[in-house]
């Protein structure tokens, strides 16, 4: 069965997108499937590709392109396995905002209420929780300070092992004012 994401691919210098894509290839399954990404909206089943199109095309149109910093690693425990992501300090806070406008209208009955959204890119799934300790500690000790942009967001149909982007939509709105 397939389902829709809305994904975000950064702009990163060529040395970071190799230093994440290294990491990733080593301990993340899906590096071949999906370049490093932030998913903004997750495996959607019942709602229309146009619909859903029609709808980020509004949020997108009415967000700013956002510049984020990675200065963080995190392991987060899922099911059976652990993950290991790196999250923004600068910048996440208008991923999140970018992230609760994307779950309205359409996507409104779509959000899991209770689990708090954490912007990241993952760079690792392991089977078991020591090993996603020893990367961490891998990648805490040379540390992360990686910038860079989501200026567009991506629908894709993902089915089995195969992604397919439908659409590809830039933050285009104007930068936003204090008052």
């Amino acid at each position: 069965m397939s389902s829709l994401y809305v994904i975000g691919y950064p702009k990163l210098a060529d040395r970071d997108f190799e230093r994440i894509q290294s990491l990733r290839q080593e301990h993340d399954p899906q590096a071949g499937l999906v370049a490093p990404h932030f998913t903004l909206v997750f495996g959607l089943s019942d709602v229309p590709a146009d619909a859903l199109q029609a709808h980020v095309r509004a949020v997108a149109g009415a967000a700013s392109p956002i510049a984020f910093v990675l200065r963080h690693t995190v392991i987060d425990a899922v099911g059976e396995s652990a993950y290991l992501y790196l999250v923004p300090q600068e910048g996440g806070g208008e991923l999140v905002r970018l992230h609760g406008g994307l779950y309205t209208g359409p996507l409104l009955s779509a959000i899991t209420l209770g689990v708090p959204f954490v912007p990241h890119i993952t760079i690792g799934r392991f089977a078991d929780d020591g090993s996603a300790k020893a990367v961490f500690d891998e990648v805490c000790h040379t540390g992360v300070d990686i910038a860079g942009r989501l200026s567009a967001l991506t629908i894709v149909r993902h089915d089995g092992d195969a992604l397919q982007p439908l659409a590809t939509v830039a933050l285009d709105g104007a930068p936003q004012r204090a008052p």
